[in-house]
């Protein structure tokens, strides 16, 4: 039987040239939503360290 959340935690990080944790593990969860709402691309590695050229998802500004 799978556990769900009672409620949505909602996070945010700064934007910045940095790496950056988006969203820790949990092997519990059943799905999750990232908005990019910067002007920036925002790429994100599952797994591991996003740069520009090694990345999972690349989301442009505005971007779900």
């Amino acid at each position: 039987m799978a556990i769900r959340a009672q409620a949505a935690a909602v996070n945010s990080v700064n934007d910045s040239a940095t790496v950056q944790t988006v969203l820790n593990a949990n092997g519990n969860r059943v799905g999750f939503l990232i908005h990019n709402d910067s002007t920036s691309i925002l790429y994100l590695h599952f797994g591991g360290t996003a740069t520009t050229t090694s990345w999972t998802v690349r989301l442009l500004a505005d971007e779900r």
